[in-house]
């Protein structure tokens, strides 16, 4: 009898730990929006797992979910972030069209900040990758599922399609549509930022870019112009904190390695190289319009001013812009010389960056050129 009972007692006790067991491990098996994000929690760090954990999350949104899900929209999305940035960027294009071939199966009224979501990765896709497998352009649509809700405040999502449109527009060729695109992102930026002109000095500048290759050449000048203003007001101020530091410091002191000097001249460096991108602007314009002693000036100052700040960067493109000049100038030996700079600047610097017999300078006489 007592064996009888020891063995039921075994049996059962058996049955109800398989059963605990069981029920404790679905309640600690990570579950979708745990993946989710764990993901997005890592690929903000940048940790490479992060890969592991959004193929789970894709894995479980699809089996929790169905494969016809948002959840499963939601994952797709931020897995081809995570792949583009971390992982492997060639396979992100059939991660979006299969999030956007299952956003075709819910009514248009739905979803649209998930959906809004979507039409922003395929844009983007399109503006800043090489690879046009995606050959649809979604931005149209992007825009209108974005002004069709109102509960939003739209207007940075609104000014980002505009910039990138111009984008999309200016590498079509299509330089009145990209003017007129990034105009209208400018004048949104104006009601988000007011009058501080610094949280548009990126677009300003393409903008006068732009107007210089539409020959609109008035336009280019009063935005370059306005550039030129805004950096030297913030360089000059710059510049005088910088000599004081250097007068009222003891000698013995290093300026070069003092903690608190360093980010400032590191910004103040930041800032004369986007002076000398204006000022390169600038003499694109005159040299376009074939004012031809202007465009020197102003690219020589360019060049100047860059290569003083960052003796390291390649001035290639500079240097062919001066010897261009130079020539368009009769003045052949000073155009022969550029063009020598030129040539060398790009030898040492990009197509062997690591091979001895180009860039022997150790040896007496080593020539970086070959």
């Amino acid at each position: 009898m007592l064996r009888i009972v020891v063995k039921r007692f075994i049996i059962y006790g058996g049955i109800f730990s398989a059963i605990n067991f069981s029920a404790w491990s679905a309640e600690y098996t990570p579950s979708w929006s745990q993946r989710q994000q764990q993901s997005a929690a890592c690929f903000m760090t940048g940790d490479e797992t992060c890969m592991t954990f959004i193929d789970d999350a894709v894995r479980l949104a699809s089996q929790q979910y169905g494969k016809r899900s948002i959840q499963l929209v939601r994952s797709l999305l931020l897995q081809s972030d995570i792949y583009q940035w971390l992982g492997k960027p060639e396979l992100t294009p059939q991660m979006l069209l299969r999030a956007r071939a299952i956003m075709k199966t819910f009514p248009a009224d739905t979803y649209p900040g998930d959906r809004a979501d979507m039409f922003e990765h395929l844009a983007a896709f399109n503006v800043y990758s090489d690879d046009r497998y995606i050959e649809y352009s979604p931005t149209e649509q992007w825009l209108s599922v974005i002004l069709r809700d109102k509960t939003w405040d739209n207007r940075e999502r609104v000014a980002s399609f505009l910039q990138q449109k111009a984008d999309i527009a200016y590498n079509a060729g299509h330089i009145s549509e990209a003017i007129n695109a990034l105009s209208q992102a400018l004048k949104i930026e104006q009601t988000l930022y007011g009058a501080e002109f610094g949280e548009m000095t990126v677009d300003s500048n393409n903008l006068a870019g732009f107007y210089a290759q539409g020959h609109h050449y008035k336009e280019a000048k009063d935005l370059y112009l306005k550039l030129i203003a805004y950096y030297q007001s913030r360089l000059t101020p710059m510049a005088t904190v910088i000599s004081r530091l250097r007068f009222y410091l003891p000698e013995n002191i290093d300026l070069d390695s003092t903690s608190l000097y360093l980010p400032l001249l590191a910004e103040y460096k930041r800032r004369q190289s986007d002076v000398s991108m204006v000022l390169y602007g600038i003499s694109l314009l005159y040299q376009s319009n074939q004012e031809l002693e202007q465009a020197k000036d102003f690219a020589e100052r360019a060049f100047t001013l860059d290569a003083v700040a960052y003796p390291a960067k390649m001035q290639y493109e500079r240097l062919q812009q001066l010897a261009n000049i130079a020539e368009g100038l009769g003045d052949n030996v000073l155009a022969r010389r550029y063009r020598q700079m030129s040539f060398r600047h790009r030898m040492a610097h990009s197509i062997y960056p690591g091979d001895p017999q180009y860039n022997d300078v150790a040896k007496p006489g080593g020539d970086r050129c070959g």
